[in-house]
C-alpha cells in the first residue's frame, strides 16, 4: 500500500520550484493549509487528491526556498466508508535539502519528497490528532544525485548587480576613477560567471547612465559572450536608462 508524498520539484531551467503532491495510495485525501515564509505572504492550500494520482498545483521561484517555507497542513483520509482519519503535519524544507537533489521517481525532475501519509499512520488515535513534522524522504529507485551546482548558494543569488562606485567601494572618494573602473569590470566578469554557473536565465547590470564608458565596456563584452542570447538597455521602470537587462542562452 503506497503513501501520500509532498513532492517539490526543481524546474524551468532552476529558476522555479513546482510544488505538486503523489497518492500512491488505494485512499482519498483532502489535503488544506497555508504556506508561511519568513517573508511575504502566505499561500493557502486546498487540494483534493483521488487515489493513485499526481497533481502540479503551485510554483514558486527557487529563491523562495530561501525565505523558509513552512507548510502547515490538515490531511483528512477517506475511504469508500467515508471519512476515516485526520492529521496535522509540518513541512519544513531548507535551502540545504536542496544542495544534493535527485531524480524523483515518476517525474522525471529534480527535487525532494516529504511523506505526508504511510500506513502506519493509522495507529494514531483519530480522536488525538497526530501533530507530525517530517524530514525528506527518498525512495529506494531515486536515481543518483544530479550534478546541479551548489543550489544553497543559487537560492541566495541576486538577479541583479550595482557597479555603482557607492556599492563597490566604503569611500569611493578615495580611489583613483581608473582603479574604480577596473573594479567594476572585475566584478561584472565575476557576477556573469556565476550566473552561467548556476544556470541562471537573465540577470540585472545596474551600470548607471554616466558618460557611458562603463556600459559601452560591459556590451562590447557582453556581445563576445556565447552564453548571451541577447542584452537590452532600455528604458525601466525600476532602473531608468541606468540599467542592462541579459538573457542567457
Amino acid at each position: 500500500m503506497g503513501s501520500l508524498n509532498l513532492v517539490l520539484l526543481i524546474g524551468a531551467g532552476n529558476q522555479e520550484i513546482i510544488i505538486a503532491v503523489e497518492n500512491l495510495s488505494s485512499f482519498d485525501f483532502n489535503i488544506t493549509g497555508t504556506i508561511t515564509f519568513n517573508e511575504g505572504d502566505p499561500i493557502d492550500i486546498a487540494l483534493l487528491i483521488p487515489s493513485n494520482k499526481q497533481e502540479k498545483f503551485l510554483k514558486i521561484p527557487f529563491d523562495r526556498i530561501n525565505d523558509y517555507p513552512h507548510f502547515e497542513l490538515q490531511i483528512d483520509k477517506f475511504t469508500t466508508q467515508g471519512h476515516e482519519n485526520q492529521y496535522d503535519l509540518k513541512i519544513k524544507p531548507k535551502p540545504k535539502h536542496f544542495a544534493k537533489a535527485r531524480l524523483v521517481s515518476n517525474w522525471g525532475l529534480p527535487g525532494k519528497s516529504y511523506t505526508l501519509w504511510t500506513p502506519k499512520d493509522d495507529a494514531s488515535d483519530p480522536i488525538n490528532i497526530p501533530k507530525i513534522t517530517r524530514k525528506p524522504s527518498y525512495q529506494a529507485d531515486d536515481l543518483a544525485y544530479i550534478p546541479l551546482g551548489n543550489l544553497t548558494e543559487m537560492a541566495g543569488f541576486g538577479r541583479e548587480l550595482d557597479l555603482h562606485a557607492s556599492a563597490i567601494f566604503k569611500n569611493p572618494k578615495s580611489v583613483s576613477p581608473e582603479v574604480i573602473y577596473q573594479r567594476q569590470l572585475s566584478e561584472f566578469a565575476t557576477f556573469i560567471d556565476r550566473a552561467l554557473r548556476m544556470n541562471i536565465d537573465r540577470v540585472f547590470i545596474i551600470h548607471g547612465v554616466g558618460k557611458g564608458r562603463l556600459r559601452k565596456a560591459i556590451h562590447q563584452k557582453l556581445s563576445s559572450n556565447p552564453h548571451v542570447k541577447e542584452f537590452v538597455n532600455e528604458y525601466h521602470s525600476k532602473y531608468g536608462f541606468g540599467a542592462t537587462e541579459v538573457i542567457f542562452q
